[in-house]
């Protein structure tokens, strides 16, 4: 047990010796923190009148949206890449961050709370759900296995998924729960008056939703920027060292063996 730990975290040095995967983890976390508050979607909408029917209704649809996204996201991706190649899986990333970033403001306070209807909230978050969900099937997952051998694939995405996971879940709610409290006077629902909306503590979860995706969505969209440069470079290393190990295993004009 203890040798495959030390297998793995040897593996782990491996990899964050590779600039694309150190700048995959970056992004994952800031990019993952969102992800990790989206469950005050269903408060929100409840504290901001709509029922709870329909504020499930929305929550709900939310990842409905997201799975056709990842989906649109893939084919969109596969084609930028064949226009543009290494530079391709990036730019669509980008994309789909900068489209994904207002979408969010206008859901969590663009409208402001109690003026929103379901069916603009509705046509909201189908968008945001068709547009900002194409990262992950377009880009992360393709890119990380064109960085590393055929035979670490699963590794390097399971080193890459747990680390933005863990740290975004320790970093995320706390975040949010901090912000609409200490900063923007959320209240708990305390003078709701018994019908379970509040509009001022739905504008201050809203303002706290609003920094703590919007913000570490930029820091995201600043680090898809680097892949431009280290993507091309990690697949080239990569294909240099394959284009190596036939050389070194291939015998001499005597007959003896180049890595022997």
């Amino acid at each position: 047990a203890l040798w495959a730990i030390f297998e793995e975290i040897k593996d782990l040095c491996k990899f964050l010796s590779i600039p694309t995967f150190c700048v995959m983890i970056m992004q994952g976390i800031f990019g993952t923190i969102p992800w990790t508050v989206m469950g005050n979607m269903l408060l929100y909408f409840q504290l901001s009148g709509i029922d709870d029917s329909k504020s499930s209704i929305l929550t709900g649809f939310q990842p409905i949206a997201g799975a056709f996204g990842n989906l649109m996201g893939g084919y969109i991706a596969d084609f930028l890449a064949g226009k543009f190649g290494y530079h391709g899986r990036p730019f669509s990333a980008q994309i789909t961050v900068a489209l994904g970033i207002p979408l969010i403001w206008l859901i969590f306070g663009g409208v402001p709370a109690g003026s929103g209807s379901f069916g603009l909230y509705f046509a909201l978050i189908a968008g945001f759900g068709l547009l900002g969900s194409w990262a992950q099937s377009g880009t992360n997952f393709p890119i990380l296995s064109d960085i590393v051998p055929a035979e670490a694939r699963s590794r390097v995405m399971a080193w890459e998924c747990a680390l933005e996971n863990s740290i975004a879940n320790l970093l995320g709610p706390p975040m949010v729960t901090l912000l609409a409290t200490k900063a923007f006077g959320y209240t708990f629902g305390d003078d709701d008056g018994g019908d379970g909306k509040d509009l001022e503590s739905a504008a201050a979860l809203g303002k706290a939703m609003q920094a703590t995706i919007c913000i570490p969505w930029c820091v995201t969209l600043a680090a898809y920027t680097l892949l431009h440069w280290s993507y091309p470079r990690d697949v080239r290393r990569l294909a240099a060292q394959r284009a190596k190990a036939p050389q070194a295993n291939a015998p001499n004009q005597d007959g003896t063996d180049r890595a022997a």
